[in-house]
């Protein structure tokens, strides 16, 4: 009698034999996907928001492969950061395209990304055995809206770069733990400095090392082995826990001392860096709880997504208690995920594994250390979402192999989701066509964003169009009282008008607020002259050239004053300009 017993066939040998085929096409599929929907980016120019201080308008990096461009990138603050790859890799787009054609240098950053996605699949491939969870989590990070910040944006080529060297570390890693040697642990840590040097942010990559190694290597020494363990194609020596502790020390050390650099570099160079008092830590903790939640929505619901996202605790009158009590339940529904994580991780490793991955490559730029004016950023989830995509990846897995009547309509869900994605990436790249397109849709998307407002001001302001400029100037110093940068724009604009005046007050404010830099000052001091009060704008004048004796601007229009005064006036000039 035939048995009516369906023997399960080991996934290894199921892999074997049927599915080795389907690696190449799904390659193409995913490369020519992720290219697919991000094919406007060629058409994209820089934008006026960290691409003319970091590309464009910064003459180190502009000249390409110099002395000064390479001194820049090793031993400089970059825009406040130190990151010599993603300094070296902008110096030889410039150095290859220029920066007349931007369009290149957004395309090298979508050949980081699409790199990226494909070492994200082989990595989780080799790692597991399985190959269209694999290809999910691949494809989710690869087309999914929240990744255009970070592929669109000149200025983020740190995030795709480091991303490459952060899938190739977890690719290596899987080579070195399938049988170890020290010539792949030194690739491996290669890797892992290159991620570093790319962006300081990827210190958490060895704690998602050692999360890899107990789901989906199962190198930690267990009693029992797993069936997960057992149909792997490739085994992984096990390990005692203190023996994979004792091998991230080295990577433990790099990420330490690139972080530390790093934080050393912020600390003397970014001028946007509040201080506790500006910014207490009820107020980031406050905000780290709602920025965690509010990740997780945009990963299902990727709408109004901006390049900035105020940080309510920065807003003038902003106040706490009216924060707590979402923050709180934002902190509860943190907690009883990672309980429920916890609670099914012997039979479900994948979602606490996933769920540890997010929380914790999020922790640099949650904000606990704040710098700068958000209060939080889209092109964060670069690499915490992996963890999500993974959990969500393999629970589709299971269900498909506990329910395999639901393998169909599980496949066309994935299918739907991905196309939506892939138009709403589509739609976001658009966004990023110019200055003024982005800023607009940002003031649309957000609500009470002064830096937004004098960014669109600016980018105004170089189209000619004036009055709307200081219409969005003075929406921006109305919104934060104390923002110097625009106080400043909104007086030059307004003695281009020839409000002379208002020009006048909102300089000196602009002084006062912030009393070392020098452009208020000389400017202050030219819109004094034009009102004939030739003395207090010599006044304005020597205290540009006492704070930076080298401007030669400020030298020159002193100069004129004092000409202007009846003063005889000795003028030397400085050879090297």
């Amino acid at each position: 009698m035939r048995s009516t017993h369906r023997s399960r066939k080991p996934i290894a040998t199921r892999w074997k034999g049927s599915r080795r085929w389907l690696i190449f096409p799904l390659y193409l599929l995913l490369a020519g996907g992720t290219a697919f929907a991000f094919a406007d980016v060629m058409h994209l120019e820089f934008v006026r928001y960290d691409d003319d201080h970091m590309i464009f308008e910064n003459p180190r990096v502009v000249g390409g492969l110099t002395r000064e461009g390479l001194q820049l990138a090793w031993t400089g603050p970059h825009m406040g950061n130190w990151h010599p790859l993603t300094t070296l890799s902008h110096l030889i787009d410039c150095q290859l395209f220029g920066v007349e054609r931007p369009g290149w240098h957004h395309l090298v950053s979508l050949c980081f990304h699409v790199g990226s996605t494909l070492l994200l699949f082989e990595a989780f491939r080799r790692m597991t055995g399985e190959v269209w969870p694999s290809a999910l989590v691949a494809a989710l990070f690869a087309v999914h809206p929240l990744r255009v910040e970070s592929v669109a944006w000149a200025a983020e080529r740190k995030d795709v770069l480091s991303g490459f060297f952060w899938m190739l570390t977890l690719l290596a890693y899987v080579w070195y733990a399938r049988n170890p040697g020290i010539m792949k642990y030194l690739f491996c840590s290669l890797a892992l400095c290159c991620a570093l040097l790319s962006k300081p942010t990827t210190v958490t990559l060895p704690f998602v090392l050692l999360l890899v190694d107990w789901w989906p290597l199962r190198r930690w020494r267990r009693k029992q082995k797993t069936e997960d363990q057992r149909v792997l194609e490739v085994r992984f020596p096990e390990q005692c826990l203190s023996r994979l502790v004792t091998e991230k020390i080295p990577f433990l050390v790099a990420a330490i001392a690139a972080g530390g650099f790093a934080a050393l570099v912020q600390s003397h160079d970014v001028v946007d860096h509040p201080t506790l008092a500006q910014l207490p830590m009820s107020w980031r903790l406050v905000n780290a709880n709602m920025a965690y939640v509010s990740y997780l929505w945009k990963s299902v619901w990727p709408v109004n997504l901006a390049v900035l996202h105020p940080h309510p605790g920065l807003a003038n009158g902003a106040n706490l208690a009216s924060w707590v009590l979402p923050a709180l339940g934002g902190g509860l529904l943190l907690l009883g995920m990672t309980a429920w994580a916890y609670f099914v991780a012997p039979r479900r490793p994948y979602l606490l594994v996933g769920w540890l991955w997010y929380l914790g490559t999020l922790v640099p730029m949650i904000g606990l250390f704040q710098v700068g004016w958000q209060g939080y950023a889209d092109r964060y989830t670069y690499l915490p979402m992996i963890g999500i995509y993974v959990a969500i990846s393999w629970g589709a897995r299971d269900l498909v192999h506990y329910w395999p009547k639901a393998k169909y309509p599980v496949a066309l869900l994935a299918t739907v989701w991905l196309l939506a994605l892939m138009v709403l990436t589509g739609r976001q790249l658009g966004y990023w066509r110019s200055s003024q397109t982005l800023f607009e849709h940002a003031l649309e998307a957000t609500a009470d964003n002064p830096i937004m407002h004098n960014s669109y001001g600016n980018a105004l302001d170089r189209l000619g169009q004036l009055d709307k400029a200081i219409e969005q100037y003075r929406k921006a110093v109305e919104l934060k009282p104390d923002y110097a940068m625009a106080h400043y724009n909104l007086g030059i604009s307004l003695s281009e008008v020839g409000d002379y005046g208002g020009a006048v007050a909102e300089l000196r404010k602009a002084s006062q607020l912030d009393p070392k830099a020098v452009a208020p000052h000389n400017n202050l001091g030219s819109a004094l002259l034009k009102q004939g009060q030739t003395e207090q704008a010599i006044q304005e004048y020597r205290e540009a050239v006492r704070l930076k004796p080298d401007f030669s601007t400020s030298r020159y229009n002193l100069a004129n004053a004092l000409q202007s005064a009846g003063q005889d006036v000795i003028i030397t000039v400085n050879p090297s300009g």
